[in-house]
């Protein structure tokens, strides 16, 4: 990726789409499904901190039931909308 991450998984137009691995430039992993380039669908996103989130994803954020697994706070099993629990 010209931002200096990576992607391995299909594609089509030359984006993200299907299922695939993406690592940020930040470190951060992502496998899972993508539409048009973004995360979308059933996934899981390990954060550089640690954490770790298992779910549904929807506009490259966290959407619908997912877990979210955290070594400072345990883990949330729940409903999240943009990103955040809900």
């Amino acid at each position: 990726l010209t931002e200096g991450g990576s992607y391995e998984g299909e594609v089509s137009n030359n984006i993200p789409h299907g299922k695939g691995l993406q690592i940020t430039p930040e470190g951060e992993e992502y496998y899972g499904e993508f539409i048009d380039g973004k995360r979308e669908g059933k996934g899981t996103l390990l954060f550089t901190n640690g954490d770790i989130y298992e779910g549904q994803f929807k506009d490259d954020l966290a959407n619908g039931f997912g877990t979210l697994s955290t070594a400072e706070e345990g883990s949330f099993k729940g409903q999240f909308k943009n990103g955040e629990t809900d």
